[in-house]
């Protein structure tokens, strides 16, 4: 999602709309001020004539020439006048993009009536001490009067300290009034939230499959065997509107489908997610997947008898990465040795223990712990919580109870631990502390864990991008395999598959829209041309629904 927006030219206007949703929360919009608000929102519609309202009617999405114009109550007790609004900070510093939509999901729905308010603040409301500082703000008039007419350049976008730097001086109402003017931070806002609510609920769902064991698998098998489906992304009438907002949006919509589509391709082209297909009920499936399991076994075996006879090859096994681990070589070895069947019992058992195996004590820590930080945040500045409230929040806590099933210490057990030999015990306790004890000396080259000093081991790349490569390789390999890996010396010409381009196979006469390409291969959507009434040719994709 971050580098989706990143690449889309939306960094920025996704850090305003951060900072004004957040403005309902902290020094912004406390006690005093919130009454101060509300006086001066109310004092300014006062002033102003019937239009103004019909406007607000309209933008509130109120269109219906029965429905009655807003009355200046009925505004004052809307809900954006007594909203708190989620915390979108929160969710940028904890990765929490889809909290983030959320938040400006709100944002939006509430924004002229929040914009209203910030334009009788700063119409009627008095200076406060947090205006600025006097001397920036009459160095920024001498800078206007010395160039009035000048258009403003076109610049990169600002990073948040150049955000702040620029409104240094100036008070974050102010700030929050000259954002929501902005009519094309309001279009970007929508652009992000409606593009990507097909990935938020997909995101929701896949999470709810991952609750039970039994949708836990078939969701696994559903994922390793390429069947995920983001979903349509266009199904809101404003992106057909404007022409220059509709390539941002679609832009934004092919950057963040290429990421979710090499995302799922890293479980299909590597081990051992792609022998998952081994778990579905279906026998068809099952024959299908070991097919293609066949295909990446013979593949990898080939490339390592032909790795000494070009460094292309050794580069592109090296890529691939994942042979080197003990349970994929145990996964190809057990296919070869049982004749690729995908019935096979131990295969199939192995690969469940490795999928259905219970939540960790860890994990379930971990997540009723970032619960409870969670609810104090939203709740309080302090981030504290009373003795009575964090056990009353850590027991309703949903993740020991919506886990796998859990494997509990019984009253044998706690009898064990509590009457075993109190000096073992003690050295039990002690294992963890490295304090009073002797580290060994690393001696490189002797010990197999320390092979290499240092300064003289190759890091490899992690990560998603590094997962992706490994895809890539994998894939180039099983396509080229036939021709003995002739065309490995050429595979950097996929980088002239540019994503987000469309392109036309000569040979074949299918078009393929871009999605991006990884060192070794490049992937494409398949798309179908047609013909309008008008004579005029589109191209689409074509969705493939297995029956």
């Amino acid at each position: 999602m971050k580098r989706a927006i990143d690449h889309s030219g939306l960094g920025e206007s996704s850090l305003k709309l951060s900072i004004a949703a957040n403005f309902s929360h902290g020094s912004f919009l406390s006690g005093d001020k919130a009454e101060k608000q509300r006086e001066c929102l109310q004092a300014w519609m006062e002033r102003q004539p019937t239009e103004w309202f019909e406007n607000l009617s309209m933008e509130l999405g109120v269109e219906s020439e029965e429905a009655p114009v807003p009355q200046i109550d009925e505004l004052m007790r809307s809900r954006a006048m007594r909203r708190r609004g989620k915390f979108a900070t929160r969710y940028v510093k904890t990765k929490a993009w889809f909290g983030m939509n959320s938040s400006f999901r709100d944002l939006i729905r509430e924004w002229p009536i929040l914009a209203a308010s910030a334009q009788a603040m700063m119409e009627l409301g008095s200076p406060d001490e947090d205006e600025g500082d006097e001397a920036s703000n009459e160095e920024n008039e001498e800078a206007d009067e010395e160039q009035p007419n000048q258009p403003a350049p076109k610049k990169k976008a600002m990073t948040k300290a150049e955000l702040y730097r620029y409104y240094a001086g100036k008070s974050p109402c102010e700030m929050f009034a000259e954002f929501l003017q902005q009519a094309e931070l309001r279009q970007h806002g929508i652009i992000i939230v409606e593009i990507a609510a097909a990935l938020e609920h997909k995101y929701a769902t896949d999470l709810k499959a991952q609750t039970k064991p039994k949708d836990m698998l078939q969701w696994t098998v559903m994922v390793d065997d390429g069947q995920s489906d983001l979903g349509d992304c266009f199904q809101s009438g404003f992106l057909r509107e404007e022409l220059e907002l509709l390539e941002t949006a679609v832009n934004f919509a092919q950057c963040l489908a290429s990421n979710v589509v090499w995302s799922q391709v890293v479980h299909r082209y590597a081990l051992p997610g792609a022998a998952c297909v081994l778990l579905s009920d279906d026998a068809f499936e099952r024959v299908e997947g070991m097919d293609f399991l066949k295909s990446i076994t013979e593949t990898v075996l080939h490339l390592h008898k032909k790795q000494t006879s070009n460094k292309y090859i050794s580069s592109v096994l090296e890529d691939i990465a994942w042979h080197r681990e003990s349970l994929c070589l145990e996964l190809l070895a057990t296919f070869v040795q049982t004749g690729f069947d995908p019935d096979y019992e131990d295969t199939r058992h192995l690969l469940k223990l490795l999928k259905t195996g219970t939540s960790t004590t860890k994990d379930v820590l971990e997540s009723t712990f970032n619960h409870l930080k969670d609810l104090s945040s939203r709740h309080a500045k302090n981030q504290k919580f009373g003795y009575f409230t964090r056990w009353l929040y850590a027991v309703c806590a949903p993740y020991g109870k919506e886990s796998a099933p859990q494997l509990l210490p019984s009253k044998a057990d706690w009898f064990t631990y509590r009457s075993a030999d109190v000096r073992l015990l003690r050295e039990f306790n002690g294992l963890g502390n490295v304090k009073g004890q002797r580290m060994p000396e690393i001696r490189y080259g002797e010990d197999q864990r320390f092979p290499q000093r240092p300064d003289e081991i190759k890091f490899r790349n992690a990560g998603p991008l590094s997962h992706h490569k490994s895809a890539a390789a994998l894939a180039y390999a099983m396509e080229d395999a036939g021709s003995e890996f002739a065309n490995v010396r050429h595979a950097w010409l996929g980088a002239l598959f540019t994503a987000g381009q469309c392109f036309l196979h000569t040979t074949s006469g299918e078009y393929f829209m871009s999605l991006g390409f990884r060192k070794w291969s490049a992937l494409g959507a398949r798309l179908n041309k047609v013909t309008s009434r008008q004579g005029q040719d589109w191209l689409r994709d074509i969705r493939k629904k297995k029956k």
